[in-house]
């Protein structure tokens, strides 16, 4: 993945970060805040952590194919970096429900915020157009990603969590990881665990690497480049974060 790219991604998001703790927040709700701080900003730094693990396995000069280690390690993070960021978004429209009742309801009834605050809900959309709507346009202008984020990248709502494939395989490899399976049978059964080891260790040098994400949408198992991809919805991510905040600066100046 690509270092320069990573630094830009780092830039915006410590910009975010320094509205969010700085003076130019003036959120008058005191849950409003909380969701801010100890929601969308944790959000955003343990976003920061997973994305810097999977850069530094997924290295533009890597060539060799992953281990199963280094894919359990990328799959956890893959997974918490998807969470963090839809989660994140919640965060920011409880923001919004907090500060200006968005969603058309008065109060702090958790559990109705937590089931009806969602950016791209039609009826949370509906109250942004009334109240914010610059902000309602910006956000249409990603209601496609955010609908196909929704379907195939929020690990909150599919059976299947999100897997990167360690490598592909060809004809000849498919019958090398045959040997090898009766190999490993067989050194499995006689308790030869360190013949077991040294198979599996050959396993893994099996294909050839690519960075592929494996997704399980409505329809079908999808397989799209990882960084490409990761890259896109953290731009999308931040972009739609980058609106919210004008938008509370705005606000604050009663000209929205």
């Amino acid at each position: 993945m690509d270092v320069r790219v990573d630094e830009l991604f780092q830039q915006r998001e410590s910009k975010l970060l320094e509205w969010v703790f700085s003076d130019r927040n003036c959120l008058k709700s005191s849950d409003a805040c909380r969701q801010m701080r100890e929601g969308f900003a944790r959000r955003l730094l343990l976003m920061q952590a997973s994305r810097r693990v999977i850069s530094q396995v997924l290295s533009p000069s890597r060539r060799r194919k992953l281990s199963l280690d280094e894919c359990a390690d990328l799959n956890v993070h893959l997974n918490s970096f998807y969470a963090q960021l839809a989660s994140a978004m919640d965060n920011l429209a409880s923001v919004l429900q907090y500060e200006f009742a968005i969603a058309g309801f008065v109060g702090d009834e958790d559990a109705k915020i937590r089931e009806r605050c969602d950016l791209f809900d039609p009826d949370f959309q509906r109250g942004l157009s009334r109240a914010f709507p610059r902000l309602f346009s910006s956000l249409g202008r990603r209601m496609l990603w955010a609908m196909e984020l929704r379907e195939y990248r929020d690990p909150r709502r599919q059976r299947l969590p999100l897997y990167v494939v360690p490598g592909l395989v060809d004809e000849d490899d498919t019958a090398a990881l045959s040997d090898f399976k009766s190999e490993l049978t067989a050194a499995m059964r006689s308790c030869d665990f360190e013949a077991y080891r040294e198979k599996l260790r050959q396993v893994q040098q099996v294909g050839t690497y690519l960075p592929l994400l494996a997704t399980a949408g409505p329809d079908a198992i999808q397989l799209r480049p990882l960084p490409d991809q990761l890259y896109q919805d953290e731009d999308e991510f931040l972009g739609t974060a980058e609106s919210i905040f004008s938008a509370l600066g705005v606000s604050n100046r009663e000209d929205r």
